[in-house]
């Protein structure tokens, strides 16, 4: 009994074995996969550096805006003030 289990065992794990070598994936798919995620991760890190500057360049644009309207605004006459003299 001990010898046709062991046997059955035997056969059980060498399908098993074949199953995983037909579906693993090989060492150049592997590669291939970890290249592409490099190139993904660096192109969201060029894209995200992109966004920063652009965010950045949006900032100095309101600073540059809110100065010109400060000045503006100082620069202006109050109707009111001139009928009053």
């Amino acid at each position: 009994m001990q010898i046709r289990e062991n046997i059955k065992l035997a056969q059980r794990t060498k399908e098993e074995l074949s199953f995983v070598k037909a579906t693993a994936a090989s060492q150049k798919e592997v590669s291939e996969v970890r290249n592409e995620l490099r190139e993904t991760q660096d192109n969201i890190a060029v894209a995200h550096l992109d966004l920063k500057t652009r965010l950045w360049e949006l900032e100095q644009e309101i600073v540059t805006l809110r100065e010109k309207a400060k000045v503006t605004q100082s620069e202006r006459v109050d109707p009111l003030a001139i009928k009053r003299k």
